[in-house]
Formats: structure tokens, sequence, C-alpha cells
């Protein structure tokens, strides 16, 4: 008997359920005819799909439609009446980019973005470039210049590394200030300040300045803030440190700007050497870093090391700075035999460690899961074999490890791109700030720069607008701008919705409300409130409201002691657990259930 063949065919809104004949029209086509999404989501059934060869050995997958329903419906009057409309607004919106663009001209005179820093273009600043890999001394050497300074400003990526750099110089009495995003220690008689790069303020003068790890001015969300110090820093000795990939690139944008430039070149202090052959937990030794890349990895690997009897620290992103540093200090002094952590160690930590080992050599970069990049494996790796406590560093993997060594032997492409932020001058056109913004974002740039992300700004401006339309309706643009370049995490629910809040309270009062407390010991709602207290100062220190500065250092310190406890003394609750027994799984286990079990419900040698 013959098997029956099976037709597969696309069954649209008023289409036969036979199979159709004629050509397929993608939907590229139908762009180049002047559809638009509109006319097409009205005026044609649902689309079927057609692979189509994407000139790189694959297929890429696009709509299409067939032809007769095309022509069919381009003969009618709708068609030609919706296709005028199209024409008209392309047309509207081409005479409205053209007097942005002239607008935009008048406001700024010149498009050169080192012209928006006056300050510093009246100087002849001497720019000094520490180029070097991690573990090269490339920024120890810029501190030791900024501790002689009368005044001075270290720029650095992370709050962790501006405390960490607050703690040492006052720990050498030297004074010093610090101020970031989410707090500020200010002492009136210190001449240095330790800022995260986001806190530059380019209208002060300063003998010295310090900008670590200018590498991220390519990053496109927050790198324009590398770009504003590189271009803005009004200080007559500048110190920046990078990787070597960033070298050409930093040296064009000072060079444009016209001023004196000196290279010094760092290498390793310690050899890195990748060890061949597939590491195994129970391989730990006192003093690894395992690297996994996320929080809830960091956890269950955390958890099933503790029930190997080996203490862990644990460092990820969202941990708060303070935990941050407690889990170091119990690693360096003895109290934990290993620290398990994401790629937040691959800047800025210096941790006693002699082996580096990739569990995991993926990661989710918001975009889409993918091997680690040689620059990442680098930056990552290179904290292996501290200077002055190991003679070497090692590397090894649990899987891909032809991906690791392969990164660490890799030549980096140079960077290409620097990212600018959006000219706050645009503000004075006459439109309102999201049009403003969005035609900003549109325009071409020249050269190597590019335009910053724009997205996640746009997304807390239209959450405002939906949320809060009374409050939303009176802002004018500077200050409706203030409160929508708030660090706001836009996918943490709470603290988006605290954020809200606060912007309907700018409006009804000087006072802030703090966040509510949490009553749960989770640990992801912890530090959920945690999150939610920095807003709390950011927003009012921003925006001029006040806050209650006692009530937020106390419930700080109680939310640091809990997180504290729980990491500590609860890591076992976050292993994966067999869904029968309870019992902890393997990390990385792809199963539900423990092998017992598994063999109870299946037999015994089915699970491999």
């Amino acid at each position: 008997m013959c098997a029956k063949r099976r037709h597969y065919h696309h069954r649209g809104r008023g289409h036969s359920k036979k199979p159709k004949t004629g050509r397929q029209i993608l939907q590229s086509e139908l762009e180049s005819r002047g559809w638009s999404v509109e006319m097409r989501k009205q005026l044609l059934p649902p689309a079927g799909r057609v692979n189509v060869p994407d000139g790189k050995g694959g297929a890429i997958s696009e709509r299409f439609w067939w032809e007769r329903d095309v022509l069919a419906t381009e003969s009618s009057d709708q068609f030609r009446t919706m296709l005028t409309q199209e024409l008209q607004k392309k047309k509207r919106r081409e005479r409205q980019m053209q007097e942005f663009l002239r607008r935009m001209e008048q406001l700024s005179p010149t498009s050169a973005p080192k012209e928006e820093y006056p300050l510093a273009r009246g100087m002849k600043r001497q720019f000094y470039l520490h180029v070097g890999p991690t573990n090269s001394g490339k920024t120890y050497d810029a501190l030791e210049r900024l501790k002689t300074a009368e005044s001075g400003v270290y720029l650095g990526p992370l709050r962790l590394l501006a405390l960490e750099i607050y703690d040492r110089f006052r720990a050498e009495d030297i004074p010093c200030s610090m101020v970031t995003g989410e707090e500020a220690f200010i002492d009136e008689e210190a001449g240095i300040t330790a800022c995260t790069i986001e806190m530059m303020d380019s209208t002060k003068l300063y003998d010295v300045a310090v900008i670590d790890e200018a590498q991220m001015l390519s990053d496109p969300f927050r790198g324009h803030n590398w770009t504003k110090a590189i271009l803005g820093v009004a200080a007559d000795e500048i110190h920046v440190c990078l990787a070597p990939e960033a070298e050409d690139l930093v040296l064009r944008m000072i060079e444009e700007c016209g001023d004196m430039v000196q290279v010094i070149y760092h290498e390793r202090k310690t050899p890195l050497t990748f060890r061949p052959g597939r590491f195994h937990l129970k391989d730990v030794c006192p003093g690894d870093a395992l690297i996994v890349f996320s929080r809830r990895s960091v956890l269950e690997l955390a958890a099933e090391l503790d029930g190997m009897k080996i203490r862990a620290s644990v460092i990820y992103g969202d941990l708060p700075p303070a935990s941050r540093r407690e889990q170091v200090r119990r690693f360096m002094e003895g109290e934990t035999q290993v620290v398990v952590s994401t790629d937040a160690i691959g800047m800025g930590m210096n941790l006693a460690i002699q082996r580096v080992i990739f569990v995991e050599s993926r990661k989710f970069d918001g975009v889409e899961y993918r091997l680690l990049k040689p620059s990442e494996i680098k930056q990552i790796a290179g904290r292996a074999g501290r200077f002055g406590i190991f003679d070497e560093g090692i590397v090894m993997a649990m899987q891909d490890a032809d991906v690791i060594r392969a990164g660490l032997n890799a030549t980096v492409e140079p960077i290409t791109t620097a990212y600018l932020g959006f000219p706050e001058i645009l503000m004075n056109m006459e439109s309102s700030l999201r049009r403003i913004m969005t035609d900003w974002s549109q325009t071409e740039t020249a050269g190597f720069y590019q335009k910053m992300d724009v997205g996640e700004i746009l997304t807390l401006h239209d959450a405002l607008a939906t949320a809060d339309r009374v409050t939303f309706g009176v802002l004018d643009k500077q200050t409706l701008y203030r409160m929508i370049t708030c660090s706001v995490n836009i996918k943490n629910e709470a603290m988006v919705a605290q954020w809200i809040s606060y912007c309907g309270e700018y409006l009804r009062s000087m006072e802030l409300t703090p966040p509510e407390m949490c009553q749960s010991q989770d640990l992801r709602k912890l530090e959920t409130e945690y999150r939610c207290l920095d807003l709390y100062f950011q927003f009012g220190r921003r925006m001029g409201r006040h806050y209650d500065y006692e009530y937020l250092t106390r419930r700080r310190r109680e939310l640091e002691d809990a997180i504290d406890e729980q990491l500590q003394r609860g890591k076992r609750r976050y292993a994966k657990r067999c869904t029968m027994c309870g019992g902890i799984l393997p990390y990385g286990s792809r199963q539900k259930l423990c092998k017992a079990c598994f063999e109870k419900v299946y037999g015994v040698g089915v699970l491999r």
C-alpha cells in the first residue's frame, strides 16, 4: 500500500483549502511596492513563510503573500487611498527630520562631540594611557599618581570599585570623598573624590583624573559615559587605564581634542597558563574561582560545594556592594575556601586566586545565549595568579575547553566605536522629549561615533506616561529627562513601580516615602528592597526631594546582615532538588529526579 502524501499549504482568511498556484511575493517585495505594515494587516490575509537563502550557506525565513491576491488588492480604491496617505506621511516625516537637523545645527553650531565641553576645550590636557591586560598594574600606577594630587577624581565602572578606592585612600590617611548614584560620603577637607563614571562633573577643575576600564566606551548602554569623560573631564593630567584593543580609538579621540598624550605599556605580572583536560568539581582546591553566568547558577553551584563540605564566597551583579565586600573579606581571610562568581569578578576585583575555572562557557547577554567572546575570556581569566602571592595564573574549563583556550590565545579585534550620550541642549527644541530623542537616535554620526541606545530610557518614558498621566502631563522636558535617566532596572517590576510612585510624589510632596519593608527572608526579595533603597536615595538626590538618611543607612545595614545570613547559612536551600525525595541533584543536572528515584520509577540502568 502506498503511503498517502500530505500537502502542507497556507490557509489564510478567504483562501481555498486547496494549495494555491502562482508566484510568492516576499515581504521585502511588498515594501518596495509601497506597502506599509498597517496596509498589510488591513488589506491582506495572514502570510505564510518561505525559506530564502541568506548568502551564508543557511536560510532565513520570510513571510510571503500570493501574487494574485496582491495584484487584485492593488487595483482597489482602498489600496490607492491608503498608499497616498502613506506617501504623504513619509514626506511629512522627511520634512520633520530635515527641520530637526536644521534646528539641531542652530542649537549646537558644530556637530563635533568634543565641543560640548568648553571648559576642557579651553585647556591643554596631558593624557597618559596605561595600556595592558588584567593583572598588569596599570590601575595601581595611575592611583599612585592620584594619591599625590591636591585635587583629583577617580572615575570607575562600579560602585564597588569607587568604594574600594575610598577605603584604600582613607586607610592611608589621604582625605577622600565618594560619590555614586546610590550613595555619597563627603569629606569637606578632601581634594580627591572616587566616583562611578556616571557621576563625572565636566564643570569642575582637577589636577589629576583617573579614568578606569576605558575600553567600555564601546558599550551601547553605558559607553557614552567613558566618551564624555575622555572628551570632557577638566583636568591638567589624565590617566586612562584600558585594554590594548581600545588604544587606537582613544588615541584618535585625544588627538581630535588637540591634547598631548603619552602611552605607557604594562605587561602582565605573572604568566597565565591554560591547563588542558576537563575539570571536575571533585578537583576543587582552596583558592579557586569558579565562573558561571547567572545568579541562579552561582547559588546552585555554591550549594553543591556546601554539600561537599567546601565553603564558598559568592559574587554576582545584584549582590549589594557591602555584601559583596563581605564575601571577598571572608575569602581573603580564609573563612571560605573558594569563590563562585559571575563575570562580575572580571572587573577590578583583586582576589588571591591562583586558578580560574570556567564552569560555564556561555552567557545570556540580554539578546541571545552565546559563547563567550575572547575579550570576555581574557578579562575573567586574567584574575588568576595575583602578583605577589602566586608565581603563575592557571585557567581551566569544565566544558568547551577549546573555546576557552582559543579565547586566551586570540588577538582581540580593535574597538572601532565610541558611543555618544544624548545632548541635553536639544531639549530646547519645540517638540516632545520622546520625538526629540527618537529623531536624535536616528540621525547619522560622523567618524567612529555612534549614538547610545535610548531604548531603556524611552521604556521608562512610556511607562510613566501610561501609569501616571496627571504627573506626566505637567512635567517640563528637563525635569522629565532627569526622571527617565534615573538608574532603574526595567526588568525589575518592583523597582519600576517604586520609580513611578516617586515621579508622582515629586509634584505632591517634598518628602519621599521609603520603600515598603520586606517581611520575607527570601534572598531575591531582600535584594530587591535593597535596590529600591538605592532608588530612594538616588531619586531624592537627583530630583531635590528629602529622604530619611538615618533610616536609609539603618535599613541598608539590616538588609546587608539578612543577605549575609542567607548566603552564609542558607545556601543549600538554593540547590536543585529531586522532585520525589528532595535530595540535592548534582550541579548542572537536567533531570528532575535523582538516580535512585529515577531507577525506582523507570527501572535500573535506564538513567545515563
